[in-house]
């Protein structure tokens, strides 16, 4: 998954029901100092919600890519 790709939101959370359209726009490494392992999640740009436009962030666990990168 890259930035770019269109995806649907697997897992329901506030505010963002699940099947919800997004766009990845960034994805992010933790750092390793601060934690024993390294955690990867997605920013992403809501499509379809009546919060469209905010960003979120999201586990890859969490995103069932639509177009884009498998």
């Amino acid at each position: 998954m890259k930035a770019g790709d269109l995806v649907k939101i697997t897992r329901r959370s506030i505010g963002v029901p699940s099947g919800t359209i997004a766009l990845v726009t960034d994805t992010v490494h933790t750092d390793p100092s601060d934690q024993h392992d390294i955690i990867k999640y997605h920013i992403v740009r809501l499509v379809c919600t009546k919060w469209a436009g905010k960003e979120r962030r999201f586990l890859e666990r969490d995103l069932e890519v639509v177009s884009g990168s498998r």
